[in-house]
């Protein structure tokens, strides 16, 4: 899934970003499970009794091993689409900085909350991986995006939004396949119904081509990726569902992802380079919603499982948004947040890692300093 995503994230940028941003797809993850396994589990652990909050200092250091491998599962896909909400205009420290923290300090207590038994959603049967990865990863990457700022020149005076369309199309739609796959091999391991998921997906693809050739009149590739991967995203959180489900729950995210991914780019000036926040924001949602409107029992039943999900939700919503928007601030104090607006014009690849993803097929500005004679 990460993979996928890397691709994904690396087709939808321009050519002279590509190679700093699908390096810091691996490097988001390398920081973030280091940072996670020598601090953040010592956070999420079940051997406190508490619902809210839990610490196990034994666990510091990496000294007592991580406790549930599903953590570093929901630590893995909720980082997975940082770097391309970020992308072309993040420093690359500053990057690697919010990986850190997402690992250290900003998921360890919501996976407890959920993924735990003694965690406080846990026990009203509001957990699952499902309930704490889509949110935790959407919001983080939205605060970062909203204290960073839009790409140069991509809103314009008049209020106007201008499109900066990716290199590589072709890739950015092989990604998302492989993504895809990556989703429904996680619904195999946790739920023992690919099936469901592969339906789930191809009825969001369908309804995300309808949807964009009535508002448009041409199906628009870019948001159709948004349609299947955010019914990815709703399979993983709706869980198990009815045999008749998947097309409804898979139609639903078709409908609403590529919506909220135009309308925070147009509407709401976020420059979110993937729509990765509309893809596990709102697709993530919707699954849950969802799974307690098909969760068997009575109507109050549903009612109640549906409320709890969605308070879990905004509650993880409200603990990343807020610590978020300090380990951004901080960030900023620290290191260079923003890239140089000279260094944005010219590509972080060269600015930033002395390289070029095609030097082929690029003629740059700027030559390389440490491979160049003497």
């Amino acid at each position: 899934m990460r993979v996928g995503f890397a691709l994904y994230t690396v087709g939808l940028v321009r050519s002279r970003h590509a190679a700093g941003t699908v390096a810091r797809s691996l490097l988001d993850l390398c920081f973030s499970v280091l940072a996670f396994a020598l601090v953040g589990t010592a956070f999420a652990s079940s051997s406190s009794g508490n619902a809210f909050f839990a610490f196990n200092a034994h666990e510091l250091l990496g000294i007592g091993g991580i406790a549930n491998g599903a953590e570093l599962v929901a630590l893995v896909l909720a980082g997975s689409i940082l770097s391309g909400a970020l992308a072309e205009r993040c420093g690359f420290w500053a990057s690697m900085l919010a990986a850190v923290a997402l690992g250290a300090v900003v998921l360890p207590l919501p996976l407890y909350w959920t993924m735990f038994s003694s965690g406080l959603f846990a026990k009203w049967g509001a957990g699952g991986l499902g309930v704490v990865y889509p949110v935790a990863g959407a919001v983080f990457a939205w605060v970062g995006i909203r204290m960073i700022g839009p790409r140069a020149n991509k809103y314009h005076r008049d209020g106007s939004t201008g499109l900066i369309p990716g290199h590589n199309l072709p890739l950015a739609v092989v990604g998302a396949m492989v993504a895809v796959v990556g989703l429904i091999a996680l619904n195999l391991g946790a739920l023992a119904r690919p099936d469901q998921a592969i339906i789930t997906i191809a009825a969001g693809g369908v309804a995300a081509a309808i949807v964009t050739q009535v508002k448009f009149g041409k199906p628009d590739i870019g948001l159709i990726l948004t349609g299947v991967l955010g019914a990815a995203v709703a399979s993983t959180a709706a869980g198990q569902m009815p045999s008749w489900a998947p097309t409804l729950v898979g139609a639903g995210a078709g409908l609403l992802v590529p919506h909220f991914a135009f309308e925070l780019d147009t509407r709401f000036k976020t420059d979110d380079p993937i729509g990765g926040v509309s893809i596990f924001g709102v697709g993530g949602a919707w699954g849950l919603i969802m799974t307690g409107l098909l969760h068997s029992g009575t109507l109050a039943d549903r009612a109640l499982l549906t409320g709890k999900l969605l308070l879990a939700y905004t509650v993880i919503a409200l603990w990343t948004a807020g610590i978020g928007f300090l380990v951004f601030t901080l960030i900023k104090r620290v290191a260079r947040l923003r890239a140089k607006e000279a260094d944005e014009f010219d590509g972080l690849d060269l600015a930033e890692h002395d390289v070029s993803a095609y030097p082929d097929f690029q003629q740059n500005t700027i030559r390389s300093f440490h491979m160049r004679e003497a």
